[in-house]
């Protein structure tokens, strides 16, 4: 929590204005993920019917979506977004990911090969995200339609 707390409002530090879109995507992340294990706090309280609803838990997971969503929004429109919705899935998947070993005591496996093969193709997974390639990018567009120097462009003043 405190980190995406930190990772919130670091976008606005000047110093680092290239990154203030995926740094808020990454708590934005941070912050599904909360909403998410909260989620799943719930529903072991749902044992004892609708009731369980008006949880401690509710609380959570309404704050920590409403404030993801804004955060999302707001680094998708001051980042790159390609590079926000990749920060923000893997700090979302992530973070949901190690809660669910670390509070719910959810396991990867049985014995240490499953856990292993499990491990291997996450990383996979992560070095593979890593080498997608960037989008073509608009100046490079932008130069293929532009008309070549000393052409005669008709119907055009200058």
């Amino acid at each position: 929590m405190v980190l995406a707390q930190n990772l919130l409002l670091s976008h606005l530090i000047e110093r680092i204005p290239a990154q203030r879109g995926v740094l808020l995507g990454i708590a934005a992340g941070l912050g599904f993920g909360v909403s998410d294990v909260a989620i799943k706090a719930l529903s072991g309280d749902l044992d004892g019917g609708p009731a369980g609803l008006l949880s401690p838990w509710s609380v959570v997971i309404l704050t920590a979506a409403v404030f993801s969503f804004y955060a999302s929004a707001r680094s998708l429109q001051i980042g790159d977004g390609v590079a926000v919705i990749a920060v923000t899935s893997v700090a979302a998947n992530l973070s949901t990911i190690v809660a669910g070993l670390a509070v719910f005591g959810d396991r990867l496996g049985d014995d240490a090969l499953v856990v292993g093969v499990r491990l291997a193709a996450f990383a996979l997974i992560l070095v593979g995200a890593a080498l997608i390639p960037a989008p073509v990018r608009a100046g490079e567009a932008l130069e293929e339609s532009a008309v070549e120097p000393g052409a005669v462009t008709v119907g055009v003043k200058s």
